[in-house]
């Protein structure tokens, strides 16, 4: 009795706040806990489609939201091992170890070759570059008690073909994983763990190009 009391608690305790939330008050949480974020470090691990097979996913994020600053540092897939790429607003940097050579070029132009589906458009959500612009048109898809907190899952169509499916908790109102799903099926799983909020990071740091790199400008 005392189990099924115990249960019936949780349920209880949780399900009015799912059902009342909205994608407005889902996003609102969301953009509010960004508010204190200076910078963050995270790690995002998973699988994704990559050079026409699926592969493992783990790489490091560290941002500066307040500046559009964002780095991510590679390390698997295999051939993208020690690859980074910097978001600077509206600029990527892409840097591939291979040929030490780094192209810079607009955003909205940078693709990452061999994935599946836009990883640019990936590492603006998870680094928080492009997060008002990417929640503007989200959508809230469903949501699930989970222990004492609440997983939202939020739909944001990117591009023909293409949404990102992202998952958050009501405990930190951070990203849990996320999704990419795309005609045929799913292209990446990936998952966000060992969150470092403001730590100490400088833009410096995050810009810094590999020693002897050949920078190569597209328009």
């Amino acid at each position: 009795m005392r189990r099924a009391a115990s249960l019936l608690l949780l349920v209880w305790s949780v399900s009015p706040l799912a059902a009342a939330m909205s994608a407005e008050q889902v996003i609102t949480h969301v953009l509010a806990q960004q508010t204190g974020v200076r910078s963050f470090q995270v790690r995002v691990v998973g699988t994704a489609d990559f050079a026409g097979s699926r592969h493992r996913v783990d790489l490091k994020i560290s941002a500066i939201p307040g500046q559009q600053l964002a780095r991510v540092v590679f390390d698997a897939p295999s051939a993208l091992a020690d690859n980074l790429m910097i978001v600077s607003g509206q600029t990527a940097y892409t840097y591939l170890y291979l040929t030490n050579q780094v192209t810079v070029q607009p955003l909205a132009k940078t693709q990452l070759g061999g994935f599946g589906f836009n990883f640019t458009q990936v590492a603006q959500l998870a680094s928080g570059t492009s997060l008002h612009q990417f929640l503007h048109s989200a959508t809230l898809l469903s949501s699930q008690a989970s222990g004492r907190s609440v997983l939202y899952q939020l739909g944001i169509p990117v591009a023909a073909g293409q949404r990102l499916e992202l998952w958050v908790s009501s405990a930190t109102w951070r990203p849990v994983s996320l999704q990419v799903a795309v005609k045929g099926g799913v292209a990446a799983q990936l998952r966000f763990e060992s969150w470092k909020i403001n730590p100490q990071l400088s833009a410096a740091a995050l810009k810094a190009l590999p020693a002897g790199a050949q920078v190569v400008h597209q328009p």
